[in-house]
């Protein structure tokens, strides 16, 4: 399971007004929501696409992606997926038209942003003072580790169109 990895980002997140999860076992949802304190949770896709949530993060097996985020932007749902986005050349192309005939915002996140690695690095690149970090170690090469890893998802994952974070692991 990895949807609940994105749990707390998604709940703490700023912009996010209101948060919801969704998982097709009772046991996991209840577990999740009462460990993060979630009132809002949904035991289907047809559930939580037929609900009034603007946007659905889908972070399911890979082989469910495309046809779960073409089932959500018909429902009027934007979409955040976790990579990768299908799993054929006509499953990418179903995509690219589902956009189109929605008007529906479609994002495909690549979650390694989110690796301790990623995370770790990011941190210390904040730390960095005049190419020193606060213990007095060097870090010149750090930028660079740096901005590979973030560039592999940091405008997909905080993307502000996201007013519901929705984390579905089925």
């Amino acid at each position: 399971m990895f949807g609940q990895a994105f749990i707390e980002l998604f709940k703490d997140y700023p912009d996010v007004e209101r948060f919801a999860i969704c998982d097709l076992r009772k046991d996991r949802v209840e577990y999740w929501a009462k460990k993060y304190g979630i009132c809002e949770t949904y035991s289907s896709l047809d559930d939580i696409c037929r609900s009034d949530i603007e946007s659905l993060a889908i972070i399911t097996q890979p082989w469910l992606h495309a046809q779960q985020a073409i089932k959500a932007m018909k429902a009027g749902k934007h979409v955040y997926c976790a990579v990768p986005a299908a799993q054929s050349i006509k499953e990418c192309n179903d995509l690219v038209k589902t956009v189109k005939e929605t008007g529906m915002i479609y994002m495909n996140g690549e979650t390694s942003y989110f690796r301790p690695e990623a995370v770790f690095c990011r941190r210390k690149a904040g730390e960095r003072i005049g190419g020193r970090d606060k213990t007095g170690g060097n870090t010149d090469a750090l930028p660079n580790t740096f901005n590979l890893l973030s560039s592999l998802g940091d405008e997909c994952a905080y993307d502000k169109g996201f007013r519901a974070g929705i984390c579905i692991s089925q």
